[in-house]
């Protein structure tokens, strides 16, 4: 009987009822704090999923609150890539002259184009190993100076096969640019800087085809000089060089290497 007149209490206090219990031999203070604890790890979980986002930032703070190294690093990878997609439309814009100079068919010459895309990512795999163990920066010197000598080499290319061979090269170089180039921009930046920058970032290729685009329309349509498209992209490369010898290493990679020191 008393134990019967003591359940209810037990109900009152717990709201479980005893016969529920894991394990009767608890006490009431015991099984409340368990409880308890179930419940703030519940209320946690719940915070985390259904968590209010935080305020997006004004996107012209963003743009303008950046320090002279983030905006030269920047600019440094966003004219990479913009260089990479005016090398790769090179090809595309004067496909027909080079046939022309090289007595063979239009779709002879667009199979360079394939081989380029067909190797980027060898290129990827290579430069992003680099990457990881020497840094962001000497592995994207190398790849820019590789695309300057590819690019001076095609104007100079006598044949189709030699100059299907450099651009087979160039995919590799061309894999290369936009991993390590959008890691080290965006290592440097603001964490929440980064999606607006990335976006920014994706259109140096947009920018590149239009570059291209304008060379292109400026030189005299002739069959010999489709080649000073070529030569103007290893001039660009050149360019590209010098403002990345201005460009630091990347922050997180720095970090990571004395991690690893540590470790």
């Amino acid at each position: 009987m008393s134990n019967k007149e003591s359940k209810p209490q037990v109900e009152q206090v717990e709201n479980i009822p005893s016969d529920q219990r894991q394990d009767d031999n608890l006490s009431e203070k015991e099984y409340n704090k368990i409880h308890a604890d179930k419940r703030n790890i519940l209320s946690r979980i719940k915070d985390s999923i259904y968590k209010k986002p935080e305020k997006t930032q004004n996107a012209w703070h963003l743009l303008t609150n950046l320090n002279n190294t983030q905006r030269i690093t920047f600019a440094a990878a966003f004219f990479g890539w913009t260089l990479d997609a005016f090398d790769f439309f090179s090809v595309s814009l004067s496909a027909t002259r080079i046939a022309e100079t090289y007595g063979v068919q239009p779709s002879d010459v667009t199979s360079a184009i394939t081989t380029t895309l067909m190797l980027r990512p060898i290129g990827a795999l290579i430069f992003g190993a680099l990457a990881d163990k020497f840094g962001r920066r000497w592995p994207l010197m190398i790849d820019v100076v590789l695309f300057s000598i590819i690019n001076m080499a095609s104007g100079f290319a006598p044949n189709l096969q030699t100059f299907i061979g450099l651009r087979a090269v160039f995919g590799i170089a061309m894999g290369g640019e936009w991993g390590l180039g959008a890691s080290l921009a965006l290592e440097t930046l603001p964490i929440e800087a980064r999606g607006l920058f990335s976006g920014i970032y994706q259109q140096g290729y947009a920018c590149g085809y239009l570059l291209a685009t304008l060379v292109n329309y400026a030189v005299t349509q002739t069959n010999s000089t489709w080649r000073i498209l070529f030569w103007v992209g290893a001039g660009f490369a050149i360019v590209a060089v010098v403002i990345r010898i201005w460009v630091p290493e990347s922050e997180t990679f720095v970090r990571q290497v004395h991690a690893r020191k540590i470790l």
